[in-house]
C-alpha cells in the first residue's frame, strides 16, 4: 500500500509522456502533409508562370478518370448512401456538350477578348487589376472569426491563403480557438485538380478531414470566391469565361472548367465596379451526417482598398502615382442559405496583407 501512490504517479507520468510523444508525432505528420501541399502548389505555380511568361498556353489541366455509370440506389451495397449517388453522378458527368466536345477531339473555345466580356466585368477588371505583370503566387494574411453551427458562438481565427492566379490552385492554412487552451489547426487545399482538407486539435489530434469528388468541386468554387482578392485570376482564360445575366447590368456569371469539373458562380458589382457579392449552388455543404447538400452559398465583399504588390505588401509611392497594385476587398463573409430561407453566416475574415511573387 505504501508504494501504491508511487506506482500510480509513475503510471500517470508514463501515460502523459506517451501521449505527448504521440501528439508530437501526429503534429509532425500534419506539418509534413501541409508542407507537401504547399510544395506542390509552388511547383504548379512555377509551371504556369513559365508558360505565361513564354507566351505559351498553360500546361493542360490534370484530367479526371473517365466517368463510369453510378450504381442505382437500389443496388448500392449495404450502408451505401442512396442520396449521394445522384450528386456524384452530376459531378462526374458535367455538361453533356462539353463531354461530347472532348470525345470528338475538338479544340477548346478561344479565350474571350475584353470586348466580349459583359460591361460590368470589363469595368471591374479595369479597376481591380492595375498591374500587367504575371504573378506565380499571391499570399493573403487574414484575421477573422468562424462559427461552427448556426446558433454557435464566433471563434477567433487567423489564416494564410496561398493561391495561384494563373491556374486554379490554393492552400489555405488556419488556426482557430475553439475554447480556452483548445485550438484547431489545419488546411484546405486544391492542387492539381484535387481537394484535400485536414484539421487537427492542437495541430496533432485528428479532428476532421475530407477529400473526394464533392470536396474537389466545392474547393474549385472556393478558389473562384477567393479570387476577388487576387483578381488577375478572374481574367478570361482557356478555362474561365464570363457570361451576361439577362436583364442585369451589374451581375455576370463566371464559368470555370478545370480538371474535368465545371462550376458556375454569379458575381454582383456595385456602381463603382467593385465586387460585392458571389452566389453559387456548386459549393456543396457537408452535413453532420457526412452527406453533402446542394444549396445556395453566398459570399459578401466590402472594405475595398489598394494593395501594392511589392514584397513587403505596402503601397509604394510609385504605385500610388501609377495606380499599380490590386484594388480588392478586405472584408469577406461567407454564408449558407438554410432550408428555411435564413442565412447562416459562418465565416468572416479581414485581409490584413497582400503580397505577390
Amino acid at each position: 500500500m505504501f508504494f501504491l501512490p508511487l506506482y500510480f504517479s509513475l503510471g500517470v507520468a508514463l501515460t502523459i509522456l506517451a501521449g505527448a510523444i504521440g501528439s508530437m508525432c501526429f503534429a509532425r505528420k500534419a506539418r509534413q502533409e501541409q508542407e507537401k501541399r504547399v510544395e506542390e502548389l509552388q511547383q504548379l505555380a512555377e509551371r504556369a508562370y513559365a508558360a505565361a511568361e513564354g507566351g505559351a498556353p498553360l500546361p493542360p489541366a490534370p484530367r479526371r478518370r473517365r466517368r463510369v455509370p453510378m450504381p442505382a440506389a437500389a443496388v448500392l451495397p449495404p450502408g451505401g448512401d442512396g442520396l449521394r449517388a445522384p450528386l456524384l453522378q452530376a459531378i462526374q458527368e458535367g455538361p453533356e456538350d462539353e463531354e461530347e466536345e472532348e470525345e470528338a477531339g475538338s479544340a477548346p473555345p478561344p479565350v474571350q477578348t475584353l470586348e466580349e466580356l459583359p460591361a460590368c466585368v470589363r469595368a471591374f477588371l479595369g479597376r481591380a487589376v492595375r498591374d500587367g505583370r504575371n504573378f506565380k503566387l499571391f499570399t493573403l494574411r487574414q484575421l477573422g472569426q468562424m462559427k461552427l453551427e448556426p446558433r454557435g458562438s464566433w471563434k477567433e481565427a487567423e489564416a494564410v491563403q496561398r493561391a495561384c492566379p494563373l491556374e486554379p490552385a490554393f492552400v489555405w492554412s488556419a488556426t482557430a480557438s475553439l475554447a480556452p487552451l483548445i485550438s484547431v489547426k489545419g488546411f484546405d487545399s486544391f492542387v492539381g485538380g484535387h481537394g484535400r482538407c485536414a484539421w487537427r486539435v492542437w495541430g496533432a489530434l485528428p479532428a476532421a478531414a475530407g477529400e473526394g469528388p464533392e470536396v474537389d468541386q466545392s474547393l474549385l468554387v472556393r478558389w473562384l470566391a477567393e479570387a476577388a482578392c487576387f483578381p488577375q485570376a478572374l481574367q478570361p482564360s482557356s478555362f474561365l469565361r464570363w457570361e451576361p445575366v439577362p436583364g442585369e447590368g451589374t451581375a455576370a456569371v463566371v464559368v470555370l472548367s478545370y480538371a474535368g469539373l465545371t462550376v458556375r458562380a454569379t458575381f454582383g458589382f456595385d456602381r463603382f465596379a467593385r465586387i460585392v457579392r458571389l452566389t453559387s449552388r456548386d459549393f456543396l455543404r457537408r452535413l453532420p451526417s457526412g452527406r453533402f447538400e446542394r444549396g445556395e452559398w453566398v459570399v459578401s465583399y466590402s472594405g475595398h482598398m489598394l494593395f501594392g504588390l511589392s514584397p513587403q505588401g505596402d503601397v509604394m509611392q510609385e504605385e500610388v502615382a501609377t495606380h499599380a497594385g490590386v484594388f480588392v476587398p478586405t472584408n469577406v463573409e461567407a454564408a449558407w442559405r438554410l432550408p428555411d430561407g435564413s442565412l447562416w453566416h459562418y465565416a468572416k475574415f479581414t485581409v490584413a496583407k497582400v503580397t505577390a511573387e
